[in-house]
């Protein structure tokens, strides 16, 4: 029998955890660098004449969605720091991860609004802009939630053909 291309090695716990607070590692700078660019837009003089009131309103919403997912992306080390810090467990690590898996919630609508509002100060259509908006979140929602859950659902469905591994203890 021909060795199986599905394996899987489970993690302890503490490496669970582990591996959420790199993912929020990787996350959170990208969220941080273009929360400063929002916030900087706004103290451009361009931001005032190619944004009407309602647009403005649009950016701000988004630099608060922003906001938003950075909280909740450093959330999973305050939670261990706060309130289990000589400890991991398996509420931490889901809670952890639900907090940054919620994170990228406001930040795909925050970069789908902005990116629309940009659209519609460079091609001056906002049609256009709608559009491109729009194509991103559905880009976002496809890439960090479709996909992954498909690919966990078709990994369930074949456990049988599929190796768990466990380190030696």
């Amino acid at each position: 029998m021909a060795a199986s291309v599905n394996k899987v090695e489970r993690l302890e716990l503490k490496d669970q955890f582990k591996h959420t607070l790199e993912e929020a590692r990787i996350v959170l700078p990208g969220i941080q660098a273009i929360f400063g660019f929002q916030l900087i837009a706004v103290f451009n003089q361009q931001f005032a004449k190619s944004l009407d009131p309602t647009e403005q309103k649009l950016h701000f919403l988004a630099t608060a969605l922003l906001a938003l997912a950075a909280m909740l992306a450093m959330t999973p080390s305050a939670l261990h720091r706060e309130g289990q810090p000589d400890c991991v467990s398996t509420r931490l690590v889901r809670l952890a991860t639900l907090c940054l898996t919620g994170a990228m919630v406001p930040l795909s609508i925050g970069l789908s609004i902005d990116l629309a509002l940009l659209a519609k100060i460079i091609f001056q259509d906002a049609m256009l802009a709608r559009i491109l908006g729009a194509s991103l979140l559905a880009l976002a929602v496809l890439l960090w939630y479709v996909i992954p859950n498909v690919l966990r659902r078709y990994l369930n469905e074949r456990t049988d053909d599929i190796q768990i591994q466990r380190e030696p203890s």
